[in-house]
């Protein structure tokens, strides 16, 4: 079984990171309303894999403020949408959350 590719989504938290996410994407009109897998609704935009990296290595020295959502899919169906921040913390934490929900 091969990798599970995943739509990445974010969720712009304040106005100044809405405006860095609408200049730096290629594509800002693809914000979009998903519930998750909890039913609660998000006001989300699609973005690549690269460019959420790099948001997230800027996070803290732009004052950046957003979520993170990914949302897998598996033989041409998409899953729901999940919280995914988690991933993007430092790698010792980030090992640290795996191992409490057992990942």
């Amino acid at each position: 079984m091969g990798k599970t590719k995943c739509l990445w989504y974010v969720e712009p938290l304040d106005s100044d990171t809405n405006e860095a996410f609408d200049r730096a994407l290629l594509h800002p009109e693809f914000h979009c309303n998903v519930a998750d897998d909890k039913k609660k609704r998000h006001d989300v935009l699609e973005c690549p894999l690269d460019a959420l990296e790099k948001f997230c290595r800027s996070r803290s020295g732009q004052g950046l403020r957003f979520n993170v959502f990914g949302r897998p899919i598996y033989n041409r169906t998409v899953g729901p949408l999940r919280d995914c921040n988690f991933l993007f913390f430092r790698r010792r934490k980030r090992k640290k959350i795996a191992r409490a929900l057992s990942l």
